[in-house]
């Protein structure tokens, strides 16, 4: 009878996994691969905040314009033709009226929006100084819109403006 030497068996020895070492390299690999991802995250969350305040300032512009477009270009008077009516005579607003208005007002992109928007409406004379009202001229006027905001971060964070430039016009009949 032969007697064998028996080892102790260290219950870990064949168990199959990964070691501490290996886990530790692998977390801090994947928290250096993760950085870049979390911070591309973060830019691009600024610029959709970015590509919003900008939108929003131009639907306010285009908002505006349409306004403007809507209104009567000037008042005429049934009884005098094609002349236009003095600036009291009743009737629907006038292009200018409405610039007036729309003038310094400021608005929201939504209730909840910390931007805050401010218009500026400026309408300037087409015709070089000429009188524009007359038979068979055209009445032109260039309407320069204005949206100013402070944008909130990303890589427009400050002052910023949208400007939008138009012409409205009324053919005079003889």
């Amino acid at each position: 009878m032969t007697l064998e030497r028996r080892t102790p068996r260290n219950r870990f020895s064949k168990a199959k996994g990964f070691s501490l070492l290996e886990i530790l390299l692998t977390v801090a690999l994947l928290g250096i691969a993760l950085i870049p991802l979390a911070l591309s995250f973060k830019t691009s969350s600024r610029s959709v905040t970015s590509t919003r305040e900008y939108l929003s300032a131009v639907a306010l512009a285009q908002s505006a314009l349409e306004e403007i477009r809507l209104a009567r270009f000037r008042p005429i008077a049934p009884e005098s033709g094609n002349q236009p009516a003095p600036a009291s005579a009743p009737g629907l607003e006038t292009v200018d009226d409405v610039a007036t208005r729309l003038n310094g007002t400021t608005s929201k992109d939504s209730p909840e929006s910390l931007v805050e928007y401010g218009l500026e409406v400026d309408l300037l004379p087409d015709h070089a100084g000429q009188d524009p009202v007359g038979p068979g001229k055209l009445d032109l006027r260039v309407i320069r819109i204005i949206v100013r905001w402070k944008a909130r971060g990303g890589a427009f964070a400050g002052d910023q403006q949208y400007e939008l430039y138009s012409v409205v016009g009324s053919s005079l009949k003889p």
